[in-house]
């Protein structure tokens, strides 16, 4: 598995694009939290799977442990939503926890870890 994180815009998907040579309809984009992982290379979007799972009450953690072999080939794609100001809707933070729980298991997951910012990507795994 491979672990692609930054903020919003800030160029994740085109490294992706760009460093492993996919085309666009080589990435699958979630946001269901009944999702499950397909035939397709990366996935993108992971944030808003993580969204709801949180707003259904159910472990984002314990989802993706449950897929963890059906993630193993695929490169994900997960914005980074814990800079910035702690959010004032509970649903807002339980959602911000939630994803950096899932982002520190992906990362604990993945054989390579990208960070990007500002466009340039980091390998820190």
């Amino acid at each position: 598995m491979i672990l692609v994180f930054g903020g919003a815009y800030q160029g994740k998907k085109k490294f992706v694009l760009r460093s492993f040579g996919l085309k666009e309809n080589d990435i699958e984009y979630v946001g269901d939290c009944n999702w499950t992982p397909g035939e397709k290379k990366a996935i993108s979007g992971m944030e808003n799977f993580v969204k709801s799972c949180a707003a259904e009450g159910v472990s984002t953690v314990g989802k993706l442990e449950e897929m963890k072999e059906n993630l193993r080939d695929k490169i994900i794609i997960i914005t980074d939503i814990s800079q910035g100001i702690v959010p004032m809707d509970s649903a807002d933070r339980l959602w911000r926890e939630e994803n950096g729980r899932a982002m520190a298991f992906l990362a604990q997951e993945a054989d390579e870890v990208y960070r990007l910012f500002c466009g340039i990507e980091s390998r820190i795994k």
